[in-house]
């Protein structure tokens, strides 16, 4: 798209009423220089601070964001689901419970937890590198992780918040890490390493292979 007729600009006048009525974002990616100036000149967006987001839609208020990638759009999008959730439960639900209620049996849940290893970072620090090899699978329990293509352009690919986990593709096809995994937040992860888990399969088969299928379901 190069330019907007004015009944389009109308409709997207419109369209942002709407959204500051009902408080929600309307989010808009790769706008080249010109509209982006058309935009504001029509009163459609308000100015774009460093080319880099729209101030319409402040924090809890509705309105166009405007960002100069998709992925940094998906990006914010991500992490507002991700503090939606966390304010609507108001806690944390801790990773014991929650593989109580996803295994088959309640039980295997404090038999997996022992054979993992807690980690503690700080927001900043890596969890790992780009191009490290596969070693387990990481449950994020508490803060936020970032995955990044690129460190030196810091713009996240993906959000993992608590309850989600990472790694679940190279579980079963062990290959190094195409990207680096960064602590958004004080984070608190539980770590299953691949020797740990060939422990609980020759201990644990019934649980080995339900850990197999709970994280295949993660893939469908």
């Amino acid at each position: 798209m190069t330019g907007l007729d004015s009944s389009a600009a109308y409709s997207l006048l419109q369209l942002k009423q709407v959204a500051q009525q009902q408080r929600f974002a309307i989010v808009l990616t790769d706008l080249s220089s010109p509209l982006q100036k058309q935009l504001t000149r029509m009163g459609v967006i308000d100015d774009v601070i460093d080319g880099v987001i729209d101030t319409d839609a402040t924090e809890g208020q509705g309105g166009y964001r405007i960002f100069p990638t998709q992925s940094m759009g998906l990006a914010w999008c991500e992490d507002q689901i991700l503090q939606q959730g966390i304010t609507r439960r108001g806690r944390y639900v801790p990773l014991l419970l929650r593989l109580k209620r996803d295994l088959p049996n309640p039980d295997w849940a404090s038999t997996l937890m022992d054979h993992m290893t807690l980690l503690h970072l700080e927001a900043g620090s890596y969890l790992l590198r780009q191009g490290q090899p596969y070693t387990g699978l990481y449950f994020v329990e508490t803060g936020q992780v970032h995955s990044l293509l690129d460190p030196s352009a810091p713009q996240p690919i993906q959000t993992f918040g608590p309850g989600t986990l990472i790694g679940e593709r190279g579980f079963y096809q062990p290959t190094p890490w195409a990207v680096s995994l960064v602590a958004a937040q004080s984070s608190q992860i539980f770590f299953l390493s691949m020797p740990q888990f060939e422990n609980i399969r020759a201990t644990h088969p019934s649980l080995a292979y339900a850990l197999y299928q709970m994280v295949g379901q993660l893939l469908l």
